[in-house]
C-alpha cells in the first residue's frame, strides 16, 4: 500500500471481495470432498471385486463381459452432440479471454 493511500484511510481490506473468497473457498472444499468421496468408492469396488468368492467371481465376469462387448454406435450421434457442445463451449470461453481489453 502507498504512502498516499495510507493517508487517505484506504485499507487493503476494502479490496477483499467476500463473494469471490468464499465461492473460492466453497469451490475448493467441494472438489476436496468430491474427490475423495470418489476414489473411496472406487477402492471398495476394487476391494468388492477382488474377492474370491464365487458370486463375486461371476459378476465380475459380467462386468467384463459388458464392458468388453460394449457398442459404440447407437450412441454415436449423442457423442457427436456432445463433441460438439464441447467445441462450442471452448470456443466461446476462448473469445471472451481474447475479448478482454488490455490492461
Amino acid at each position: 500500500m502507498r504512502r498516499a493511500e495510507r493517508a487517505r484511510g484506504v485499507s487493503r481490506v476494502a479490496e477483499l471481495d467476500l463473494f469471490v473468497t468464499f465461492r473460492t473457498a466453497v469451490f475448493v472444499g467441494l472438489v476436496i470432498y468430491a474427490g475423495l468421496s470418489l476414489s473411496a468408492t472406487a477402492w471398495q469396488v476394487v476391494a468388492f471385486f477382488r474377492s474370491d468368492d464365487p458370486k463375486v467371481r461371476w459378476v465380475r465376469r459380467y462386468v467384463t463381459y459388458q464392458l468388453v462387448s460394449m457398442r459404440l454406435s447407437p450412441l454415436a450421434g449423442e457423442l457427436f452432440q456432445i463433441a460438439l457442445l464441447i467445441a462450442a463451449l471452448g470456443t466461446i470461453w476462448w473469445a471472451h479471454g481474447s475479448l478482454r481489453p488490455a490492461s
